[in-house]
């Protein structure tokens, strides 16, 4: 709703010479209203939406409004968007909005559906002056910038948020910019049209209406706007220098900029100046808006048009990517939840000279290569890996490792993700899984790895998308191409199965009606339960599912029992140990690959951990000794 009727004047001042003089003082007149006190952006609170709604993904998220106030003590009206039982809020990342001079923070309803899709909380508020929030005047980002600072302390002190971005557009980029030059722990900003200074945005507005005029009178011009509006607002326009901002800016900090190119009110060139300035990463993505928006039949330009939603999807990847934040609900719509019953296990045909038992002498003997041994490892595992409810564990370990994934982790959802690969070696959800948990654990190339076996197994899109970002995040970090193999995944893994005791403490939340459930109605329960956002209720089902199916782990273990290689043997018996975690046969395997691949440490936390759930197994004290004495006495 933004007026322009204030060039109309200087305009006219031409067709009349008597008259310039006063058309000229109106004319500065309205520059100066049109600057520092536009029209409010009228709304009321339901515009805003409904205060509770499911996003696409199956996540409840709810609206708090409240009110927060700013260094001059004024109130100023905010709304907050976030999930509902959300336990690790302190680290999801939070958009806090920064709305134009002329707007509200109505304009942060074009956002949500992109952001509440991939997970991230919203917080919107009315600077001063604007829309509901107190205040007499705007200040195009000399006062904003302390409202904005109310705002960050609101978050950090009620809600403990670490992971802020800010998201401002024109004044609002402009003010987001000044206020992340000084404070450095602001690590990724969106700058949707921002101007380079206000004198800058001043004379590009009033230099295109009197271009016939001559400098000295447009010079004159500005100086008289630049008077008033300390008079009257208390403010120096020459103070709000975006460029100057922008340098001071932390250089780790990432910028994404947004801007038309045919923007007349702020000229892409001032968003190319303030990119100059800054010295962290930056890109730019250029606004497809050649022609006026009309919204509620009332026409917009460029700089004040709807963004289209392109540009939405690389804002949120963009903020995934930077934060190494996985797309978490897109592997909500990645992964659908089969509600049927599962079908029977296929039987696995199985070539006679698959399993060649010269070979398997040979490589016994220590004279096989490291691609016969995994030969022969693959064939023995698929000759016993066939067994009744095969599917419905592989589905249960999948389900658990989203639930850890949607709570950030990324320890536990890196074990149920690759004992889900084991179950299911064609599978390729599991390594999307770890993918997205490897990468959530900031190994990167363990990540791309795992994505590219995703992609190999028909993961589709969203395996590539991810080696796409996987390629380049390792790229600006300098990691090198080198990318580990399937061992190197599990070695990084064995430093977190300490993680193994999550399952067990989970499987003390006891339902009433569970004993009346099977297997596969649990699981049913626990889907239901996630897409309404009740991820505590989900785990728990999945959980009594897996405690109803135990006596599988004995299966899961025939299953690695045969296998040479002992990354093959190690999450098979983490798979078993997940299944069963009291199960001391599992905790048998689990030690003796993790002794024989040669990571004695983890093996000693594995068999403390077992000692405390089987104090009676010999077997386990037995390679609790044996890993000690590998060890050098070290203990866990």
């Amino acid at each position: 709703k933004m007026s322009f009727a204030w060039q109309v004047p200087i305009l006219a001042a031409s067709a009349s010479g008597f008259a310039v003089f006063n058309s000229l003082k109106e004319g500065w007149e309205k520059v100066v209203k049109f600057l520092i006190r536009p029209e409010r952006s009228q709304y009321s609170i339901d515009d805003l939406g409904p205060t509770r709604f499911q996003a696409r993904s199956g996540a409840v998220y709810f609206r708090e409004d409240l009110q927060i106030e700013n260094a001059k003590g004024q109130v100023l009206q905010a709304s907050h968007w976030m999930p509902e039982n959300d336990l690790k809020k302190s680290q999801r990342p939070t958009v806090v909005y920064l709305h134009s001079s002329y707007g509200s923070r109505i304009e942060v309803l074009e956002l949500i559906p992109s952001l509440v899709e991939a997970g991230i909380s919203v917080f919107a508020f009315d600077f001063s002056g604007c829309g509901m929030s107190e205040g007499s005047y705007v200040t195009l980002g000399s006062v904003e910038v302390h409202d904005v600072c109310s705002a960050v302390e609101y978050l950090q002190q009620k809600h403990h948020i670490k992971n802020i971005i800010l998201w401002g557009r024109s004044m609002g980029a402009a003010t987001a910019i000044s206020y992340a030059s000084r404070d450095h722990q602001i690590r990724l900003l969106i700058s949707d049209s921002t101007y380079s200074s206000v004198r800058h945005l001043l004379s590009s507005t009033i230099g295109q209406s009197l271009s016939w005029m001559p400098s000295s009178v447009i010079d004159v011009g500005i100086s008289t706007v630049k008077k008033t509006i300390q008079n009257r607002a208390a403010f120096d326009l020459d103070t709000v220098n975006t460029i100057e901002s922008a340098s001071k800016c932390s250089p780790t900090m990432s910028v994404l900029f947004a801007h038309s190119p045919d923007d007349l009110i702020v000229p892409m060139e001032q968003t190319f100046k303030v990119m100059e300035a800054v010295k962290g990463p930056k890109c730019l993505v250029t606004l497809d808006t050649s022609n006026d928006d009309t919204v509620d039949g009332q026409t917009h330009p460029p700089h004040t048009a709807l963004r289209p939603k392109v540009f939405f999807d690389a804002a949120v990847e963009f903020i995934l990517r930077s934060h190494s934040v996985p797309a978490i609900n897109q592997d909500l719509n990645y992964v659908t939840v089969q509600e049927q019953p599962p079908a029977p296990p296929p039987t696995v045909e199985v070539d006679d000279s698959a399993f060649d038992s010269d070979l398997f002498n040979k490589i016994i003997s220590g004279k096989g290569s490291v691609a016969e041994v995994q030969h022969v490892s693959k064939a023995a595992v698929v000759e016993t890996s066939n067994f009744a409810n095969k599917d419905l564990i592989t589905a249960i370990l999948l389900n658990i490792s989203l639930v850890c994934i949607r709570q950030q982790n990324f320890q536990c959802g890196s074990l149920y993700s690759l004992a889900a690969t084991f179950m299911d070696k064609t599978n390729s959800k599991g390594w999307y899984r770890a993918a997205i948990s490897l990468q959530g654990l900031d190994h990167l190339p363990e990540a791309l790895y795992c994505a590219r076996q995703s992609e190999e197994l028909g993961g589709g899109a969203p395996a590539t998308n991810l080696q796409n970002q996987l390629k380049l995040k390792i790229t600006n970090n300098c990691m090198g191409s080198d990318q580990p193999t399937h061992s190197g995944v599990f070695r990084i893994v064995c430093q977190y199965l300490d993680s193994i005791s999550l399952l067990d403490s989970y499987q003390e939340v006891v339902d009433a009606d569970a004993d009346h459930m099977t297997a596969d109605q649990l699981r049913v329960s626990g889907n239901t339960s996630l897409k309404t956002g009740d991820v505590q209720s989900a785990l728990s089902a999945y959980c009594q599912a897996l405690r109803q199916l135990q006596e599988h782990s004995s299966d899961i273990i025939a299953s690695c029992q045969l296998s040479i290689d002992p990354e093959e043997v190690l999450v098979g018996s983490l798979a078993a140990v997940l299944v069963h975690p009291t199960s001391p046969v599992g905790y048998h395997y689990l030690m003796d690959s993790l002794i024989t691949s040669g990571h004695t440490t983890t093996a000693l936390r594995a068999g403390k951990f077992g000692m405390s759930v089987c104090p009676d197994s010999s077997s386990i004290a037995a390679l609790l000794n044996t890993a000690r004495g590998s060890a050098g006495g070290a203990t866990a």
